[in-house]
């Protein structure tokens, strides 16, 4: 993009629909996936992946992905003073206002 300081770098994948970036970034090992939130994506890469390495190994690396996702928050403490109780939280995340703000920051490209 003109004047735009974000580097972009697609890596190959620039023809690619987003269930194959999924797969690529499952494939990858990554741990988070950001930028989008289509979850019949995720879901089509993860079992792309699941018939190139079988259930057992792409299951294994999911649940790894994830410790280490939960190991990181709970060492910085995400969980040892929650601000509110579960019926505030519940509360809050099935609040309208709140859903259509969450959609309204999501980004998700439709070239992604």
């Amino acid at each position: 993009m003109e004047g735009s300081t974000d580097v972009i770098t697609p890596w190959g994948m620039e023809d690619g629909t987003e269930a194959e970036h999924m797969y690529a970034v499952l494939k990858a090992g990554c741990d988070q996936i950001g930028g989008t939130s289509n979850l019949a994506a995720l879901i089509e890469g993860y079992g792309t992946l699941k018939e190139e390495i079988g259930e057992e190994e792409a299951l294994t690396q999911i649940q790894n992905s994830v410790r280490r996702l939960f190991v990181t928050l709970m060492d910085i403490g995400l969980f040892d003073n929650p601000y509110t109780t579960a019926a505030d939280a519940e509360t809050l995340l099935t609040d309208a206002g709140t859903t259509a703000l969450s959609e309204e920051g999501t980004w998700a490209p439709s070239s992604c």
